[in-house]
């Protein structure tokens, strides 16, 4: 595959990700949850802690997408 089609399927992927990312990390949320988190939209059922532990899964598969170009240092990493 290519570097775009790869970067397409990652962005396709992202709330199946954030998901199961977040169920590894403790935080219980169902898949709607987290597509609805996605789009920025609070259902009222997510605590502020995991709420924050999402934002940060969200912001690193955002920057790693966004940083795809960048040569990878040990600064990088």
């Amino acid at each position: 595959m290519t570097k775009e089609e790869n970067i397409f399927l990652a962005k396709r992927k992202l709330v199946d990700n954030i998901y199961k990312s977040a169920n590894l990390e403790g935080i219980a949320i169902t898949y709607t949850e987290a597509f609805s988190f996605m789009n920025n939209v609070n259902t009222g059922n997510i605590y502020i802690d995991d709420m924050l532990k999402l934002k940060g899964l969200k912001d690193e598969w955002q920057y790693t997408i966004n940083m795809i170009d960048d040569e990878l240092t040990e600064d990088y990493i």
